[in-house]
């Protein structure tokens, strides 16, 4: 199917440093055959939709944000609140019975960081609070009976509720810098394995914290050595979830030492 997007924004600018904007726009995506909260791959529908041709899923967004620009314009600080909501998931309604009513939303706050705090000194990073929701998914049926979606009101999969990050790099010699990076992400819902209101029944990624390591090193004018040192702190964690029963681990303590 065909859908229309529309896109548009405002921007103002208060002072010379300093802007504001809001932004609505309505992109669309190939349908899927999940119940809204997954990826996959366009389809044709499934059960009584077998055949036809699924919409496009459709997406509003809206961004209100503002930005300034500090020390000479040599560091950005922004910040935003949005909401994004995905409609038209092809879910289970009925006994064998399907339509495109599945819809997602997910509302937050972004704060970010970027530029020189002097001319040897760099910062980079920002923090990210979403507030996910399955409005409304699959009905699941029981004793041949179609009964509300037990997985109404969880949040999505692999959407962390807090994220953090903030790398750094000091020239603490002409040709030598040296820095590094925090990271953290919040536990992440991984599924439900049933159960109304099953808090219980419930799977969560933990949270976890990494940090990365960072050298450089100008051998000559027109080279030099870089050394990052990734999850310095060989930490375990999973990177994302895959349903209740599977998760991807993390990479462990990675060192790559590079000749530019």
């Amino acid at each position: 199917g065909n859908s229309d997007n529309y896109q548009a924004g405002l921007v103002s600018k208060p002072t010379a440093n300093t802007s504001d904007y809001a932004s609505f726009s309505t992109p669309s995506t190939p349908a899927t055959i999940s119940g809204g909260d997954q990826n996959g791959a366009p389809s044709n529908g499934s059960g009584n939709l077998n055949g036809d041709v699924l919409d496009p899923e459709d997406t509003e967004s809206y961004e209100i944000g503002a930005k300034a620009n500090l020390f000479g314009e040599r560091l950005s600080l922004s910040g935003a609140v949005f909401q994004t909501t995905r409609k038209n998931a092809q879910v289970l309604i009925d006994v064998d019975r399907y339509a495109q009513a599945g819809e997602v939303e997910v509302r937050g706050l972004e704060l970010g960081v970027s530029g020189n705090i002097t001319s040897a000194w760099t910062v980079f990073g920002g923090y990210t609070y979403m507030d996910s929701e399955l409005v409304k998914g699959a009905v699941t049926i029981v004793d041949g009976q179609p009964v509300p979606s037990l997985f109404g009101g969880d949040p999505l999969a692999n959407t962390p509720e807090h994220s953090f990050s903030l790398f750094s790099t000091y020239r603490v010699l002409p040709r030598l810098t040296v820095g590094g990076g925090v990271y953290y992400v919040a536990d992440r819902f991984g599924g439900n394995q049933g159960g109304a209101g099953g808090g219980a029944a419930r799977v969560f990624a933990p949270e976890y914290t990494r940090i990365d390591l960072f050298g450089a090193y100008e051998l000559t004018d027109r080279a030099s050595l870089q050394l990052n040192i990734q999850n310095a702190g060989d930490e375990e964690y999973i990177l994302r979830t895959n349903g209740v029963h599977h998760a991807d681990p993390a990479p462990a303590r990675q060192a790559i030492l590079k000749l530019n």
